[in-house]
């Protein structure tokens, strides 16, 4: 996939790891269903990549939990996962995909010295 560096206006051949895909989900509040909810992951095979909770907007004596995960949201193994899922919250929204380079093209744009995307000017 071919990308435009915005200060340079020089394109590049990016590769891409999985995409991740990122659900925002509520449960009842019941002992043990936060665990529930999680374990369901690892037991149809998806990696989670981020987990982060909130109080929830909706309501104060609850809370939602956003998790990315690997898969895509297209593919049929995960499509019927996420209707698994949603079987076992109390709300269910995908929020979307991403796409996140190879760790290893990271690593050497790091090397080369590139300032990293978004943060131009900032330096350790």
């Amino acid at each position: 996939m071919d990308t435009i560096n915005r200060s340079t206006g020089v394109t590049k051949d990016v590769e891409f790891e999985q995409d991740k895909t990122t659900v925002l989900f509520t449960i009842l509040d019941t002992p043990g269903g936060l665990n529930e909810v999680l374990t369901m992951f690892g037991t149809h095979n998806f990696d989670l990549t981020h987990i982060q909770s909130r109080l929830s907007r909706d309501d104060v004596d609850s809370f939602e939990f956003e998790i990315d995960f690997k898969g895509d949201e297209m593919d049929p193994q995960v499509a019927g996962f996420l209707d698994v899922l949603r079987e076992h919250t109390e709300s269910l929204r995908v929020i979307g995909k991403k796409q996140v380079r190879h760790p290893l093209q990271l690593s050497s744009r790091r090397r080369q010295g590139a300032e990293p995307e978004g943060r131009p000017g900032l330096q350790s």
